[in-house]
């Protein structure tokens, strides 16, 4: 729904020539998209990610034709790239703390649960 809106409106054109201004080709415009998507994965799941961004960014990439790059690669690369940016610490805190949480928790709730 989100990304209907924002094609609608003209905001893939904006996506699209902001990329193809890039000097570099494919891989400049390839590499920006990485690193965007890294900082989405600091404050977003992986969810948004995938319903938001990659719909809008996988036809611009995959449009080069020169580049001789297939949707599977690039799936395997955002899929990589999303869990990389997962295991930042500063903003996935819960996930380190939630080892000493369990181990603060006494036996007895491990029997109620």
């Amino acid at each position: 729904m989100l990304t209907s809106g924002f094609r609608a409106f003209g905001g893939e054109e904006l996506v699209r020539d902001f990329l193809q201004d890039l000097p570099g080709g494919f891989w400049t415009q390839f590499i920006v998209v990485m690193a965007v998507i890294f900082l989405l994965g600091f404050f977003l799941d992986f969810i948004e990610i995938a319903v938001v961004v990659v719909p809008i960014i996988a036809p611009i990439l995959l449009a080069e034709t020169g580049a001789n790059v297939s949707a599977i690669w690039l799936g395997v690369m955002i899929g990589v790239n999303l869990q990389t940016s997962f295991l930042t610490p500063p903003l996935r805190r819960p996930y380190f703390l939630l080892p000493f949480f369990i181990l603060s928790l006494h036996m007895r709730w491990f029997y109620l649960l």
